[in-house]
């Protein structure tokens, strides 16, 4: 069974627009539908040194400052070589909407997941219901998919590298803004879901099965097997 870590934002990783506790909570109890074991952690140092043990690592945190109480940057720099040796040696990453930015205080952390959260530029346009259609492509996480209806906030303006995948999208300003994406890189693979403000993101049955096979794909399973979500 594969051994996932959720890591749920706390710390200087929590975020004030964010129920993290609460979406972290669903992402577990719907990668458990797919035989993941999936372990719900916070986002503190003392955390990270499980990751020598997982096969996938999803982040649904986000940023902010660094209050009285939280750990040290000392102890945040141990954490982050080990979360740098987890992607070195190709450990599966899932970074679902504000993970985006969790960890822009890291320099590696934008290249690994092709993107990030442009202070000034980035946004959204106000929450609510909107259907999405993924891409007509041949990978299996969309292949088959269909529109998806979610009650969600859609990033737009985001940072983004030239060679992700692009999986979902949809458009704001006359521009089309990537939603979901993916990244190969020599050891392993990413992927990006932008989607999951808050638990109503979750009530979507397009969304989970979304969900699903992204977390399928991204340490390696079987395409057919993921297909039949």
């Amino acid at each position: 069974m594969t051994n996932a870590i959720i890591l749920t934002g706390s710390d200087r990783y929590a975020s004030r627009w964010h129920d993290h506790a609460a979406t972290g909570q669903r992402i577990t109890e719907i990668l458990r539908e797919v035989d993941i074991d999936a372990r719900l952690r916070g986002t503190h140092p003392r955390v990270f040194g499980e990751l020598a043990s997982a096969d996938l690592l999803v982040v649904d945190a986000g940023r902010s400052r660094p209050g009285p109480e939280d750990a040290s940057d000392e102890e945040w720099a141990g954490a982050h070589t080990l979360l740098a040796d987890y992607v070195s040696r190709g450990g599966a990453l899932l970074v679902m909407h504000n993970g985006i930015a969790a960890f822009s205080d890291l320099p590696a952390w934008s290249n690994w997941v092709g993107g990030s959260w442009v202070e000034g530029v980035s946004m959204h346009p106000p929450i609510g219901e909107t259907t999405i259609t993924p891409r007509e492509i041949d990978h299996p996480v969309v292949e088959g998919l269909g529109p998806i209806t979610v009650y969600d906030e859609l990033y737009s303006h985001l940072g983004r590298a030239d060679d992700n995948v692009t999986l979902a999208l949809h458009r704001y300003d006359d521009q089309k803004q990537p939603l979901v994406w993916t990244r190969e890189h020599a050891t392993g693979r990413v992927v990006v879901d932008t989607l999951g403000h808050d638990v109503r993101s979750y009530d979507s049955d397009g969304r989970n099965r979304l969900l699903k096979r992204e977390a399928l794909w991204v340490i390696g399973g079987d395409p057919e097997t993921i297909r039949r979500i």
